[in-house]
């Protein structure tokens, strides 16, 4: 593999801060796509479409609170890890990392 090799990565912060209202939850989540988008390391930062809304609802614009998926190449993964472990330390998260047609979940990470 090259380090020009793509994945992307999904981060889900809701177990974090699960005791959170919706609103808090979203909140965090502009925060941390704001966040995000401002490491050099990441190509692409953008919160993740809800795929079955609730009807008449537009929470969260129609997003999936407390999530954010990212576009990395592969040289970048550990500096990213890092910052997810800055952040998150101790808290619970799930993330998910899809790249070449593969998916793998991490459900309850504590990084």
């Amino acid at each position: 593999m090259t380090s020009d090799f793509s994945l992307w990565l999904t981060v889900d912060i809701n177990k974090a801060y699960s005791n959170f209202s919706s609103a808090q939850i979203d909140k965090l989540t502009a925060n941390l796509l704001k966040e995000m988008r401002s490491l050099d390391e990441l190509d692409r930062v953008q919160r993740v479409s809800d795929p079955n809304p609730p009807d008449g609802e537009m929470s969260g614009g129609g997003n999936l609170i407390g999530v954010v998926a990212s576009k990395l190449s592969l040289s970048n993964v550990r500096s990213v890890g890092g910052y997810l472990v800055q952040k998150f330390a101790s808290k619970p998260i799930d993330i998910k990392v899809e790249a070449n047609g593969r998916k793998i979940e991490i459900i309850g990470v504590r990084p």
